[in-house]
């Protein structure tokens, strides 16, 4: 299986309402319309068990806080 992304949960603050909000990998997924098969999940042990270079061969995808999921290159 080949990934294409590694989604990045976690914090963000809402341009919208001001409030912190934390943004689950299944949330960021559906909200970047990827398919999770696609999709590495970056948590902080997974940080120290890959390859950083492979890691950062991905697409980074992170909780955004203008709410704009568009997927980078796009």
């Amino acid at each position: 299986m080949r990934h294409k992304y590694a989604v990045f949960p976690g914090l963000v603050q809402s341009s919208y309402d001001g409030q912190i909000h934390q943004i689950s990998a299944e949330a960021l997924m559906r909200l970047y319309k990827v398919n999770p098969s696609d999709c590495f999940i970056v948590t902080k042990q997974a940080k120290m068990t890959v390859e950083k270079s492979w890691l950062d061969s991905l697409i980074h995808l992170h909780p955004r806080f203008d709410g704009d999921y568009t997927l980078p290159g796009k």
